[in-house]
C-alpha cells in the first residue's frame, strides 16, 4: 500500500513539473502584467484593476470584497 502511495506521489509530481512551464507567462508576459496592474493600482483605476479578476461563476459577494480591497 505505501509502495503504491509513493509512486503515485511520483508520478503526481512529475506530471505537475512537466506540465508547469505549459501554463506559466513568460518574463516579459509578467512583467507586462505587474506593470499595468501596478500602474492602475498607483492610479486607482478601478475598472482596469477590476478587469483583473476573474469573475466567470464567482460568487458576487466575493468579488464585491475584492473590488473593495482593490480600491482601498
Amino acid at each position: 500500500m505505501k509502495k503504491s502511495m509513493k509512486i503515485a506521489g511520483l508520478i503526481c509530481a512529475l506530471f505537475g513539473t512537466l506540465t508547469l512551464p505549459i501554463v506559466a507567462g513568460t518574463p516579459e508576459q509578467e512583467k507586462a502584467f505587474t506593470d499595468k496592474y501596478k500602474k492602475a493600482f498607483e492610479a486607482k483605476d478601478t475598472t482596469t484593476l477590476e478587469s483583473f479578476l476573474y469573475t466567470q461563476g464567482a460568487d458576487p459577494a466575493i468579488l464585491g470584497f475584492y473590488k473593495m480591497m482593490q480600491s482601498a
